[in-house]
């Protein structure tokens, strides 16, 4: 008798089996489907970037000669309203030009790009380890970070993210080089209260110049999107907040004209570790739109728009 209802349990097991078995296979049609349109959608992305001109037809333009890797280089760009921003650097001794294009993120087109980018990267991206964590494990989950940053870019015009990508002359193919963040603080009246510096934080990351074979390009990146926001009126402020033992971006800010205090002086102790640093060795860079349009510009604000 026991064993008859040992049997008569079984039995309805077994009949569960082609359902779970049928919902199984239905799961991974459904996923498997989803990858492929994103693949595609990615893919059809990239011809329509093609498309896309490589100057900007309005805007007030910026001119910068210097000297890069011992050639003398002419860097041009427009201040005006509208992304992408493109960059462009003139090699007059060797007939040349290439352009550094800062254009706002969309994670289901961009996602490989940034993948792909930190793998090869993870070295050199050693020192931060949250970038090797978000963009470096999966693809799945460097797009569902991405999305993440997108959806807080639409619910704020104070945040906006860029990729940072590069073009060989008149080619379109663009190779992503990293990204630059500006996020507005002023509206965080609560840690303001408790002596967080108001503004907007500038933030970045690159990969290795020898691996990408271009250097030279977070300072300039950084004066176009932050001239942008300040053109658009979405920034009073400006302040990065850099460790001691970051020697580039030390260098950065020192070239943008930025104003120097120690973290430890400005920044109160329960809030020094939202900045992942040290707060003992670390810096906090600050610039005002006034003293930063007094520096840079050549022009009249009032009578730019």
């Amino acid at each position: 008798m026991k064993r008859n209802i040992e049997n008569k349990k079984f039995n309805k097991f077994l009949y569960l089996v082609p359902f779970v078995l049928l919902a199984g296979v239905t799961y991974y049609y459904y996923n498997t489907k989803k990858e492929n349109s994103s693949e595609n959608s990615y893919l059809s992305s990239k011809r329509e970037l093609e498309s896309i001109p490589e100057q900007q037809e309005t805007g007030r333009e910026i001119e910068i000669p210097f000297e890069k890797d011992d050639l003398y280089c002419i860097t041009r760009y427009s201040i005006s309203e509208s992304l992408p921003i493109y960059i462009e650097r003139e090699y007059p001794e060797e007939d040349r030009k290439e352009f550094i294009v800062l254009r706002p993120i969309e994670a289901d087109y961009d996602y490989m790009d940034f993948y792909d980018l930190v793998s090869k990267n993870k070295d050199f991206l050693g020192y931060e380890e949250t970038i090797v964590h978000n963009y470096g494990i999966t693809p799945l989950r460097t797009r569902t970070i991405l999305r993440n940053l997108c959806h807080n870019m639409k619910k704020n015009s104070g945040v906006i993210h860029v990729g940072i990508w590069h073009r060989k002359g008149n080619t379109s193919n663009e190779q992503l080089l990293g990204m630059l963040t500006i996020s507005s603080e002023e509206g965080n009246e609560e840690e303001v209260k408790k002596g967080k510096p108001a503004g907007s934080y500038a933030s970045y990351w690159i990969g290795d110049p020898k691996q990408t074979g271009v250097s030279g390009v977070v300072t300039i990146s950084l004066r176009a999107l932050v001239d942008h926001m300040i053109y658009l009126g979405r920034l009073n402020r400006l302040n990065l907040v850099i460790s001691e033992k970051n020697k580039g971006s030390l260098r950065v800010a020192e070239k943008l004209g930025l104003s120097c205090f120690h973290v430890k002086d400005k920044i109160p102790a329960d809030l020094w570790v939202y900045y992942n640093v040290e707060r003992e060795t670390s810096f906090l860079f600050t610039i005002s739109a006034k003293k930063w349009k007094k520096k840079h510009w050549d022009f009249d604000y009032k009578q730019s728009k």
